[in-house]
C-alpha cells in the first residue's frame, strides 16, 4: 500500500487478482511466472489488510491489476463487498480503477463495475490496428480488436473513464499512426476518453530511429 506523505487523508493500493491472462503479449512482465489466481481466503485477508491501514483516511483507492484482473473478477467482488459497507459506515470516499486488456468486459460486468466496484477508470492497451493488434495479443478468439473497441464504447456509455495506452516500438510504429487516425474517427468528442503513447522498454535503444521517422 502507499500513503502520500504530504496528504495523510488518502491511501491507495494495487491489488493483483491473478497472474493469469487471456492474452499472450511477448513483452508482458508476467511471462515465466506461475499462473495463479487470488483465492477467496486471500481476498478476504486483503480486504482486512486494507481496512486496517485505511483507518482515519477520507479517501481510499484500489487499482485492480494482473495478469488480466477480469480473469478472476470474483476476487474483486469479494474485496469490494467487504470494503464498501465499512467505508460507507465511516464516510470514506472509495473509488477503484483497473488495468485491463478490455476483452472480457460485457454489459453484466460493466454494471457490476459501476454498482459494486466503484470503478471510475479503466486503462486499456492497444498495440495497433486490427491485424497488428491481434498478432501481438494472440487472443484465442476471433475479432478481438472489434470486441475491445465495442467494450470501450460500453464503458464510456456507463460514464467510466477510459485511458487508451498505445504501446509502440520500431516493429509497429508506422501502424500506430493509422491507429490514432482510426481512434479519432471512432471516438469523436468523447469527454471521458484519454489517449497516450508509451514506448516499450525493449526499444529504448532505438530512439534515434524513431526521431528520424517522426
Amino acid at each position: 500500500y502507499k500513503r502520500q506523505d504530504y496528504k495523510k487523508s488518502s491511501i491507495g493500493f494495487r491489488v493483483l487478482t491473478t497472474l493469469n491472462c487471456n492474452a499472450h503479449c511477448s513483452y508482458c512482465y508476467e511471462k515465466g511466472f506461475g499462473q495463479s489466481d487470488m483465492t477467496y481466503m486471500v481476498a478476504n485477508k486483503t480486504a482486512d489488510y486494507i481496512l486496517k491501514h485505511a483507518k482515519g483516511v477520507q479517501r481510499a483507492h484500489i487499482q485492480w491489476f494482473g495478469g488480466e484482473p477480469l480473469v478472476n473478477y470474483k476476487a474483486i467482488d469479494t474485496i469490494s463487498d467487504k470494503l464498501i459497507p465499512e467505508f460507507e459506515r465511516y464516510n470514506v470516499k472509495f473509488t477503484s480503477s483497473m488495468v485491463s486488456n478490455g476483452l472480457l468486459f460485457n454489459q453484466s460486468l460493466i454494471k457490476k463495475a459501476t454498482d459494486n466496484w466503484a470503478l471510475n477508470n479503466v486503462q486499456i492497451t492497444l498495440d495497433g490496428t486490427k491485424e497488428m493488434y491481434e498478432k501481438i495479443k494472440l487472443f484465442p478468439v476471433k475479432n478481438a480488436f472489434e470486441r475491445v473497441i465495442d467494450n470501450i464504447h460500453k464503458l464510456l456509455d456507463a460514464e467510466i473513464h477510459v485511458s487508451i495506452r498505445i504501446n509502440y516500438d520500431n516493429t509497429n510504429f508506422a501502424d500506430i499512426i493509422d491507429l490514432i487516425s482510426y481512434l479519432s474517427a471512432e471516438f469523436p468528442m468523447r469527454q471521458k476518453l484519454r489517449l497516450y503513447t508509451y514506448r516499450l522498454f525493449s526499444a529504448q535503444e532505438d530512439s534515434a530511429q524513431d526521431i528520424e521517422l517522426l
